[in-house]
């Protein structure tokens, strides 16, 4: 800039005192629907100007102010909660006020006006107070004299000019004069004076008032504005006695009152605007010091630090040099002017810094009657009342420009420099603060760095945001604004209230600045009293007379508001931190520490953190000096040993001792100074992190009201060099405090990284803490529950326990126990896992903390394993490709189980982000492979997917067997074009006349009141134009105004639109200023969807012709720093047009929340122009402005063919290996199209789509038909993987179906393997020679073919389809015991319906409902169906973790429900809530037995015994014996009932009465399945985690037999007719291949054989099939292989 024409602008430059000007804010604001009476149903609100508001809002736009609009609102229950926030309320209400007056509004027709007589009427307004009206009631003749909160108005007039006032409308049309109301006598007087007129009290009730010698009260007669002052005084001595001015302490407007006379006076007196009592005076110094203000008046008494030995630099006008409160050595240098010249404002900031207080004869005297008047202070002193001056006189004489004056400020000796100025209406991050940015750093011109802490006020343009005035936009200045004072009644000339030392005055200015939080802090700004010019010379428009000369404030001192006054103030303050750290330290503090401490000890005053109106809240001294009143402090200044670089960090641990006292950590670095005019302006970024003794981490500046928000994800602040975590109730113990460097991109002169300062204030006191407690013992006493014990200590309150899983840790916290309790119970725990356990105790000795550790104990629990599997969760959502239709593939990685085997997957799916997935939004689960294709669903939506893993144990609540669910919320979008998207998205050439000139494109207002948007002209062409009438006309100023597409509603972008691109044409003629560059320009700003917050778009995302220039803060403010076309476009004389390319999906991904472009929002793209505000320089500009010429507007994409429907999948594909070869069965799809089925197939994967690996066949076939292929010359042993297409005939094909086939060798005892998509460990069974029946994970249930031949399809048979999977065997039952008219197969599934299939066909039983499916549900059935032969009916119970449990009978031929015991009273039982129940039943004649869990605040039974009959069952007994998941068996030599529990007991019971028999204990583990008495061996078999039992059947010791070290054993299975018993198993760790295990009990198991099973995965439960000659055994598996084995094994 050319320092000759800033030399002219300093002049521009005002004091902070008092300015209030009007920011330009954008707006925009939807119209009403029609303008109606103002008292509709709904609130009045302000609403932010750039907030649209839906329709269902039913808002109508009241008035439209320079910034927001006043509103009325039908429902704010239409508006999101984000809008709403933004809202604020307009207080209504039918009372009147004024003064302390309040009464009520009486009804005023309008043909009443012109009658009214003249006079005084309060008048109130339909909202907040327009300059504008009161412009209008002025041109109305009336006269405006006062304001009342917080619309009313004090008129003068008469009744023509109230009927002209009821024509004043609102912009919108409405009555600005709501109510008018003659100004009542009451209103006219104090309340002191009114309650003397009438009598209800007496002078002597009230001391402190002024009195004549006879007791009258001293009172003062004020006459309302532009009246005869002496005829009002005149007038008002007929009814009182004058007092003499010297008893009235100089005034002569006073007078004796007894209190009646006053009331008949007023009403004789219109002009007479009020009267109130003279009090007597005490001295005072300025409120400002109190300790219940800055707190610093206790620091010069108490800690006796006042500034001394410390130089403030003090930059304003002259000071009076000659004013008592300076003697000789206070003001030890100047420079500039002092005297004949203007030195009122620079005397009074001067004196609130260092100020001595010796005035004589002229000090004020206390008649506040606020405050804190128990200890009035003396002397009016300045803040530092020790420190001494240096005075630079910046408007008359002395240094001008930033560096000169703080360089010559640090030469005579300063380290701290204020500032009560600033430059008006310039806001942005000028030139000026870099320039005190990088003084701050270094003051003077010697190598290395002199550091000064520089002052600056914020300025007096509040209350409207962004304005801080430069230099206060300095990032490492401290930037103060202004509070109220502790003033009230007359003593408040600036009319900022009081006493409220807890607001921000009206006039401070506010933030943000480019997005930082400034002021820093606040100080006491309002009516304060500081030194008055002895000598003030007045100049040309230059009067001394700033502030208010009071009579009580005596001939050397004035009151004068602005953040011209808190500056000072503050500077005082830190200059004593000065004395005190140079004392304490033996060091000057960096300015960034100083700034740190005042920041750290500040007050919040209600405003909550950040702030852009209190900054970090209004300083308090003390406790910037010595922390909170129960605390401590502790200073970290920078150094050059802790310098930091990108992804360096510094750590210190902090202890905390109290939790009672917040703790507070205030970061500071001064940074380097940023780049001209940036909206960004910080340069290194570091990042304030801590962690509380539990883990909890708290970021900084992440807030929640005036705390910091506790785990806060990783958002962090990236805009300020101030970051603060502020902790109300600090957990004790070690804090850990990380400074780290997120980015250094510059290095300070002389450091090789970024230097800080750190304040940490709160209870730091490390503490004692009790004794260690000892004796820690653990013991796992009961399944998932481990009991802790220890011996107390003296002095505990509580104790704290932590838990690990690993030896050396780390202990997480697990329980607090308090005190006298020295154990606790761990429920939460896992079967199978160690846990360790330290405990530590908690006390309080003055400061509360912990004990270290104590001894660790440790304990494996046992019962069920609860962990659930380690999973990653989804990985991939694609589009289905070769050809294979509308569809998605999801895809994931396979997960761990940390229980037991295999891992099923379930698949969650809504159109709704961040959904939580449940029964009701799952559409697959029990699918075992990594991949699942969808092709249901809805197209064109954007759908969310979460997959979740599900372990193969049977202690949680997954869908598939109730094993344990992984918890991810790993959430992927997709979407599938059913409708084809074609390029252009919108296009216009504006060559149609139609709806011409504007077309679709509506006005964009964000606050210029110049409209200058032409439309469609013939310009050289037809263009769409912003500018002047004509084609060569100038544009107008004062724009800030757009134009957009798509008629105000948007355009919409179509989800799975990709690579959107705005196209334009366009030539332009913005002219720049001689003196401030671009003042003119045009660019483009993108919203999505009903936000009107444009996000303007980056040079980033432009290509073809970019912007061209930055738009100056001096002359734009509304668009200060953006960059913008701006000059005068290449060829635009010869109309050459320019192309430019915009990349829209990189704007929207810039907005936030968005991450995946533009589609599915709707698109709100301007084209906005701004033109100049500012004043005379601003319109010194070359050339001429014809504006903005655009053509040819394309928004396009790439196009997008739509996806054709996917023909049905086939249907129940599986595989049957044999020796070489493999047998694929599948139906194909019941409806069409459909054509032939193309299978395809790989040795490494299952081909993605029909054209992927190696063609196998193409078999054409028809709808719903039996199909089968058997693939030939296959390897033993090598899995191939099969995928199979159903083709629509017309190039479309389905979505894939796969299978695993598995060639085996058929020479040896294993036969065949039948493959299902899905594990399939229930047991297969075979039913009266009918078929071997076998449900799978896939839920289907299927039938094949018995013997060494089998295992394909059973002849006429089509696989039945389940909504669940069956997780247990089927009971066939014949047609002539059903009852039915073919054989039946009944299958429990997990969809909670126990389901009945023609064993023959496979169709739904006859009879039944369709599907086969039993009329109820009963939530999750798991154990297999049990018949009750004599009244045909099923019998099984339910397993239902949350749900309701139950036992049932259902009707065989019908699924109807024959009866429910629900452990009810009138059953017979105690009403509580049964267990889960997960084995089958024994059914002994009409009693039926049943075993389940116990229910946590349920029924503690879990041995049932039930009497039945066709219609109903009562309890007979029940036993609580534990966890049962097993069944009951029946010992018919012994007469005994048999059960097995899950903490690895055998219990032996009568069947009659439930009596124990006997029991025994076994330590491996649970039994879950039933026992299998042997009644030739008198033995009972069965398995626990690892071993296989065979004990006696009388319970008798000392003949066990036993097998262990086996890794997943199923029950053992005795085959009738031999004494061998077989069981399956895994034959690995990891259960990849299967293993059957033959034990003889001729031989008592000595030799056990074993037979494994390569590449089938763990088996289930075996079956055997003793029809077959020899007998084969099948048995289900973790791979979904249905094996059979060749009996007995070799």
């Amino acid at each position: 800039m050319d320092r000759s024409l800033l030399a002219l602008a300093l002049r521009a430059l005002g004091s902070a005192l008092l300015l209030v000007t009007l920011a330009v804010v954008p707006l925009a604001a939807e119209e009403p629907p029609g303008k109606a009476t103002l008292r509709m149903a709904g609130g009045l609100f302000l609403v932010p100007a750039d907030a649209r508001l839906p329709a269902a809002a039913a808002g109508t736009i009241v008035h439209r102010y320079p910034e927001a609009n006043l509103v009325r609102i039908g429902t704010t229950a239409a508006l999101t909660p984000a809008l709403q926030s933004r809202l604020s309320a307009v207080a209504e209400s039918d009372r009147a006020a004024y003064r302390s007056w309040t009464g009520s509004y009486p009804p005023l027709a309008r043909t009443e006006l012109a009658a009214l007589p003249r006079g005084y009427y309060l008048a109130r307004l339909v909202g907040p107070v327009d300059a504008a009206w009161l412009a209008q009631l002025a041109s109305a003749g009336l006269d405006v004299l006062d304001h009342e909160a917080p619309y009313t108005v004090l008129l003068r007039g008469g009744g023509e000019g109230f009927e002209k006032a009821a024509g004043i409308r609102t912009s919108e049309g409405f009555p600005v004069v709501e109510s008018l109301l003659p100004l009542p006598v009451e209103a006219r007087l104090s309340e002191t004076l009114l309650a003397l007129a009438t009598g209800v009290l007496a002078a002597d009730d009230l001391p402190g008032l002024l009195r004549t010698a006879d007791g009258a009260v001293i009172v003062r007669a004020f006459p309302h504005p532009g009246t005869d002052a002496e005829a009002v005084l005149a007038a008002v001595a007929r009814y009182l006695p004058r007092v003499e001015p010297e008893l009235a302490w100089g005034a002569e407007d006073a007078f004796a009152a007894s209190g009646p006379e006053v009331l008949p006076l007023l009403a004789a007196i219109d002009d007479l605007a009020y009267l109130e009592p003279v009090y007597e005076r005490e001295l005072h110094n300025n409120l400002a010091a109190k300790d219940y203000i800055l707190n610093i008046e206790p620091v010069w008494r108490e800690l006796g630090y006042n500034g001394a030995g410390v130089i403030v630099g003090h930059n304003d006008g002259g000071v009076s040099l000659i004013h008592p409160d300076f003697p000789t050595g206070v003001i030890i240098a100047t420079r500039g002017a002092m005297t004949n010249t203007n030195n009122e404002h620079g005397t009074h900031t001067a004196g609130s810094v260092v100020g001595r207080g010796l005035a004589t004869g002229g000090s004020p005297t206390n008649t506040s009657g606020c405050g804190d008047q128990t200890t009035p202070l003396s002397t009016v002193r300045g803040m530092a009342w020790g420190a001494q001056l240096v005075t630079n006189n910046l408007f008359d004489g002395g240094a001008t420009d930033e560096t000169t004056m703080m360089q010559w400020s640090y030469t005579q000796g300063a380290r701290l420099n204020t500032n009560s100025w600033g430059y008006r209406n310039t806001y942005s991050y000028s030139t000026a603060a870099v320039a005190v940015d990088g003084l701050v750093r270094d003051a003077a011109t010697a190598a290395g760095n002199q550091e000064l802490m520089i002052l600056f006020s914020a300025g007096n343009s509040g209350p409207n945001a962004s304005t801080v005035g430069a230099p206060g936009t300095a990032k490492n200045a401290l930037t103060v604004g202004a509070t109220q004072n502790d003033r009230c009644g007359s003593y408040v000339p600036s009319q900022q209230g009081g006493p409220n030392i807890g607001t921000v005055t009206t006039f401070s200015s506010r933030g943000p600045s480019q997005g930082r939080v400034k002021p820093d802090v606040v100080a006491v700004g309002a009516d304060v009293l500081s030194v008055d010019s002895l000598n003030c010379t007045s100049g040309p428009g230059d009067p001394c007379e700033e502030g208010w000369d009071q009579g009580w404030t005596g001939s050397n001192y004035r009151l004068m508001p602005g953040t011209s006054m808190s500056t000072p103030l503050t500077a005082g303050a830190a200059a004593v931190f000065y004395e005190f750290y140079r004392t304490s330290f033996f060091a000057d503090p960096s300015p960034a520490l100083a700034k740190a401490a005042l920041i750290n000890g500040a007050v919040d005053i209600g405003l909550g953190y950040p702030s852009y109106a209190q900054g970090w809240g209004r300083i308090d001294l003390r406790q910037a000096i010595e922390g909170p009143p129960t605390g401590q402090i502790e200073f970290l200044d920078q150094s050059s040993s802790r310098l930091l670089t990108t992804g360096r960090s510094y750590t210190l641990t902090q202890p905390v001792a109290d939790s009672s006292t917040r703790l507070k950590i205030t970061l500071v670095w001064t940074d380097p100074p940023g780049a001209v005019n940036s909206s960004s302006p910080l340069r290194n970024d570091l990042d304030l992190i801590v962690t509380s003794p539990a883990g909890v981490t708290y970021r900084g500046n992440r807030f929640t009201g005036a705390w910091s928000t506790p785990d806060p994800g990783t958002a962090r602040d990236s805009a300020n060099n101030v970051e603060n975590v502020f902790v109300q109730t600090p957990a004790t113990g070690d804090w850990t405090i990380e400074v780290r460097a997120a980015n250094v991109a510059v290095n300070p002169p002389n450091l090789a990284g970024q230097d800080f300062a750190l304040v940490v204030s709160g209870d730091l006191r490390r503490c004692t803490p009790p004794p260690v407690p000892t004796g820690l013992v653990a013991s796992a006493t009961a399944a998932n529950r481990i009991d802790l014990s220890w011996n107390g200590v003296a002095g505990a309150t509580e104790y704290r326990l932590y838990r690990s899983v690993s030896a050396g840790g780390p202990y997480a916290p697990l329980a607090t126990v308090p005190v006298p309790a020295t154990a606790y119970t761990d429920t939460q725990v896992s079967g199978g896992t160690t846990y360790y356990y330290v405990v530590r105790s908690y006390g309080s000795n003055g400061s509360a903390c912990e004990s270290a550790d104590s001894n660790v104990a440790s304990a494996t629990a046992t019962g069920d394993c609860l962990l659930p599997p380690l999973f990653a969760g989804l990985a991939s959502v694609s589009d289905l490709g070769g050809g294979q239709g509308c569809g998605l593939r999801l895809a994931w990685n396979p997960a761990t189980a940390q229980c037991e085997g295999p891992v099923t997957y379930a698949v969650y799916r809504s159109p709704t982000p961040g959904f939580t997935p449940g029964p009701a939004n799952r559409i697959a689960a029990c699918l075992s492979g990594t991949a699942w294709d969808d092709t249901t669903m809805p197209l064109d939506t954007d759908l969310y997917y979460v997959v979740r893993a599900e372990d193969g144990g049977a202690a949680g609540d997954g869908p598939c067997n109730g094993g344990n669910v992984d918890a991810n919320d790993a959430e992927l979008s997709g979407y599938v074009n059913g409708t084809a998207l074609s390029g252009t998205v919108y296009a216009h050439d504006f060559e149609s006349a139609t709806s011409a000139p504007f077309f679709d494109w509506v006005d964009v207002d964000f606050g210029g009141t110049n409209l200058q948007w032409r439309g469609r002209q013939n310009c050289s062409g037809n263009i769409f134009r912003f500018g002047g009438a004509g084609c060569n006309d100038d544009y107008g100023r004062g724009t800030l105004r757009g134009r957009e597409p798509g008629g105000g509603t948007g355009i919409v972008i179509a989800p799975g639109s990709t690579n959107l691109r705005l196209t334009f044409r366009h030539r332009w003629e913005f002219p720049t200023s001689l003196l401030y560059g671009a003042v003119s320009g045009g660019l483009v700003g993108v919203a999505l969807d009903d936000s009107t917050t444009y996000t303007l778009v980056p040079a980033s995302a432009i290509s073809g012709a970019g912007y061209t220039d930055t738009l100056s803060s001096s002359c734009t403010p509304g668009g200060s720093g953006d960059s913008v076309w701006s000059g005068t476009s290449s060829g635009y004389a010869s109309a050459t047009m320019q192309t430019t390319t915009i990349a829209l999906d990189a704007v929207c991904n810039a907005i936030p929340g968005v991450s995946g472009g533009c589609a599915g929002h709707t698109l709100h793209v301007a084209w906005i122009a701004i033109t100049p505000t500012g004043g005379f320089f601003c319109s010194l500009v070359t050339g001429t402005g014809d504006g903005w010429f655009i053509d040819d507007v394309a928004i396009t994409r790439d196009p997008v063919a739509g996806c054709t429907a996917a023909p049905q999948p086939v249907e129940f594909l599986t595989a049957t290996g044999k020796s070489t070869q493999a047998t694929l069965e599948w139906l194909n799809p019941a409806t069409g199209p459909f054509a032939s089925t193309r299978l395809r197939s790989s040795l490494a994967s299952y081909p993605a789509d029909p054209a992927a690996g190696t063609l196998v066949v193409d078999l054409a076939g028809t709808t719903g038909q039996k199909a089968s292929y058997t693939q030939t010359g296959l390897s033993n042993g090598t899995p191939v993987y099969d995928a199979a297409f159903a083709n629509s005939g017309a190039g479309t094909f389905s979505a894939r179906r796969t299978i695993a086939a598995l060639p085996q060798a058929t020479a040896g005892n294993w036969k065949w393997n039948f493959a299902t998509p899905a594990a399939a460990l229930a047991p297969p069974i075979q039913g009266w020679g009918l078929g071997i029946y076998v449900p799978s994970n896939d839920r289907a249930f299927y039938a094949l073919g018995g013997g060494a031949a089998g295992g394909l399809w059973k002849s006429g048979y089509r696989p039945a389809a389940m909504n669940g999977p069956a997780q247990d065997a089927p009971l066939v039952v014949l047609a002539a015991q059903a009852g039915l008219p073919h054989d039946a197969a009944y299958v429990a599934a997990q969809d909670g319906y126990l389901y009945c299939f023609d064993a023959a066909t496979g169709a739904g039983c006859t009879g039944w409902p369709a599907g086969g499916r039993s009329v109820q549900g009963f939530g999750m059935v798991q154990a297999q169906p049990i018949f009750d032969v004599g009244n045909r009916r099923v019998l099984f119970g339910s397993r239902n973790a949350s749900g309701a449990n139950g036992f049932y009978a259902v009707d065989a031929q019908t699924g109807a429900t024959a009866w429910a015991f629900t452990n009810s009273a009138t059953q017979g039982g105690d009403g509580q809530a049964m267990g889960l129940v997960s084995g089958p039943a024994l059914v002994l004649g009409s009693r039926a037995y049943f075993a389940s869990r116990t229910r946590t605040g349920g029924s503690a039974h879990s041995l049932w015994a039930l009497d039945f009959t066709a219609g109903s069952a009562t309890l007979a007994w029940a036993r609580d014996l534990g966890d049962i998941d097993g069944s009951p068996t029946h010992d018919w030599t012994n007469g005994r009932i048999v059960v097995g529990t899950n903490a690895g007991s055998v219990h032996a019971l009568v069947p009659a009465t439930g009596a124990t028999a006997w029991s025994r204990a076994f330590g491996d583990g649970a039994i879950r399945t039933w026992i299998y008495f042997d009644p030739a061996l008198a033995r009972l078999y069965f398995t626990t985690n690892t071993t296989v039992w065979a004990i006696p059947a009388s319970g008798a010791t000392g003949s066990d037999w036993s097998v262990g070290g086996l890794v997943s054993p199923t029950r053992p299975l005795l085959h009738y007719g031999t004494a061998r018993v077989y069981l399956g198993a895994c034959a690995n760790a990891a259960c990849t291949n299967g293993r059957v295990i033959e034990l003889d009990g001729a031989n008592a198991w000595a030799t056990p054989k074993t037979y494994d099973l390569a590449g089938v995965g763990g088996l289930g439960p075996v079956t055997i099939d003793r029809t077959q000659s020899p007998a084969m055994l099948h048995a289900g598996s973790r791979s979904g292989r249905v094996v059979a084995v060749e009996l007995p094994l070799p």
